[in-house]
């Protein structure tokens, strides 16, 4: 009952404070902002009772250690297992992710939402929300968006961004797998009116009829921004590739199969050797790519994207984000906790209650017997 109660009055106190700003408020009809109010508290109360917990088990025991309730050795066992509890915490959200309840299925989805998924896509598509302010309601409905879902972006998708959105490049949202434009209106009475548009885009992967290697950053965006860029057909390279791809004819295809966050999988086929381009983000530092299990180069592609050489024929395709810099630190980690128990059963080998026990006390200790 006393939880219930100070839960209850905490909510009360924070939920003032629940949106950074007045205008986020316009973003959320009245109907999703209780909710997503709930939701944020739920999240914040959990992460409370958790350090609260943790907070009072390692303050009772430095008093009891203190005290000289407890020695030296439990004390140090206590503070090991509190740290592997705390670690095992906050590492399952990013090494093993398991899947919770969504945001989304507590927060209604207004008109635009209701209508991208009365369409019943099953396809890869993002949505772009044309907005002055930042928007989480793609988010919270599992829509993917064009513009991300968090500030820190990887500086050539901001630079394509701050180059080419505001000049409403429909060649370049082409690229990006847009199929929908949400633009938000703020009306008189100071809510938001968001209508949706859909607009010509291309998959999230294609083969292209040939490529165009460019030189500076300078060159690349005035491609880019150019009458004549066509994203469909062409592909803008900074290198040449290593094996000089051809012309597909119009039997070649491409299906992504699998989708995840670090694993991507397609199969395809073309009648000859052609280039793929895959409509992510272009990062070397952990991305590989590989043609029926053999590892293939990936080219920088239209400034900040993707796309690699695939032989003629049918074949299995994989990206796979498999860093060697988290290998190296996950071996350490590994060898550190092995080391950490190795040194915690040498040092209990040590307590003399337990040498005791183990009949490897001292000679004096067996004359007294």
């Amino acid at each position: 009952i006393l939880g219930t109660i100070a839960r209850s009055a905490v909510y009360d106190i924070l939920s003032q404070f629940m949106f950074e700003r007045a205008d986020e408020l316009k973003q959320y009809s009245h109907q999703q902002i209780e909710p997503l109010m709930q939701k944020r508290f739920d999240v914040f109360w959990g992460d409370f009772v958790k350090s609260a917990l943790f907070a009072i088990t390692t303050l009772g025991a430095i008093i009891a250690y203190l005290s000289g309730k407890i020695r030296a050795g439990l004390l140090s066992v206590i503070f090991l297992a509190l740290l592997f509890i705390d670690l095992s915490i906050l590492d399952q959200h990013y090494i093993d992710p398991k899947p919770k309840a969504a945001l989304g299925e507590q927060v209604a989805p207004d008109a635009v939402i209701q209508r991208i998924q009365a369409e019943q896509d099953t396809s890869l598509f993002r949505v772009y929300e044309i907005s002055d302010y930042e928007n989480n309601t793609l988010m919270y409905n599992h829509v993917q968006a064009a513009t991300g879902y968090s500030p820190a972006k990887l500086k050539i998708y901001q630079d394509l961004r701050d180059s080419c959105f505001p000049r409403g490049n429909m060649n370049v949202f082409a690229m990006l797998n847009i199929k929908y434009a949400v633009q938000s209106k703020q009306m008189q009475d100071g809510s938001v009116q968001r209508s949706l548009q859909q607009i010509p885009y291309l998959p999230r992967a294609w083969f292209v009829d040939g490529y165009k290697v460019i030189g500076t950053k300078k060159e690349m965006f005035a491609e880019l921004n150019g009458p004549s860029f066509d994203p469909k057909h062409v592909a803008l390279l900074e290198q040449e590739p290593s094996a000089k791809p051809g012309k597909p004819d119009s039997t070649a295809s491409v299906k992504v199969t699998k989708y995840e966050s670090d694993q991507i999988e397609m199969t395809a086929n073309t009648s000859v050797q052609a280039l793929l381009v895959l409509s992510e983000i272009y990062y070397p530092a952990g991305w590989k790519a590989y043609v029926d299990g053999t590892e293939t180069e990936i080219y920088k592609t239209n400034y900040a994207l993707r796309s690699i050489v695939v032989p003629a024929g049918s074949h299995k395709i994989a990206f796979t984000f498999h860093p060697q810099t988290y290998e190296m630190a996950l071996k350490v980690t590994q060898a550190a906790w092995v080391l950490t128990g190795i040194i915690i059963v040498v040092g209990a080998l040590q307590l003399p209650a337990l040498k005791k026990r183990m009949g490897k006390g001292s000679p004096e200790q067996g004359d007294m017997k």
